[in-house]
């Protein structure tokens, strides 16, 4: 056996124009190089080719293989829940409304179902932001002041793999507190000089 590099040429079988290659230059016998970013559920075209230390060329036939399905669902991470009081559209009371974001290690969709109180059924939901993204932001509004609630995050990525956080209890916040004390009380928290 010749040492010889190691180059492994992989693409999409109907998209040849985004073949990519991995590359190992050390001259060696034994193989091994891992190929990661491949599509799921997608027919792949592959060959293994490397030089010797004059330059002479092996190439592999091309060979084919399907990657397997999607079937994990996405991790949320990375929650903030901010609460504050909003006018409502009335005009006569005030109502609560918790902004709340994550991140998703995949593309997915953005929903939030929540209830009253610290148990029990998920009531309402927010509609489903369907576009596919990492970063999420969701507003929950028209909320009862000084009430507790109980939400969960639910996500599905393109293969639809569903993936739920588990139950969040946050409080809304009273309708007296003027969003101006909350700002300063939050400066003051955070730089010790009020």
């Amino acid at each position: 056996n010749t040492p010889i590099s190691s180059v492994v040429t992989y693409a999409p079988r109907n998209l040849p124009e985004e073949a990519r290659d991995e590359v190992d230059i050390e001259l060696k016998t034994e193989h091994d190089i891992v190929v990661v970013g491949l599509l799921p559920n997608t027919l792949y075209t592959l060959t293994v080719s490397g030089r010797d230390k004059f330059g002479n060329e092996a190439v592999s036939q091309a060979y084919e293989f399907t990657t397997a399905a999607d079937s994990r669902p996405p991790l949320i991470d990375n929650i903030k829940i901010d609460t504050t009081i909003a006018s409502s559209d009335s005009g006569n009371d005030n109502t609560a409304q918790f902004i709340i974001s994550w991140d998703t290690d995949e593309e997915s969709t953005s929903q939030i179902e929540y209830g009253e109180g610290t148990v029990g059924p998920y009531t309402q939901k927010t509609s489903i932001e369907s576009t596919l993204k990492y970063k999420h932001l969701v507003v929950v509004s028209n909320l009862r002041p000084s009430s507790v609630y109980h939400l969960k995050i639910v996500v599905t990525d393109e293969a639809g793999n569903v993936s739920e956080s588990k139950n969040i209890i946050v409080i809304s916040p009273q309708q007296n507190e003027d969003p101006l004390e909350i700002i300063v009380g939050s400066l003051g928290d955070i730089f010790s000089f009020l």
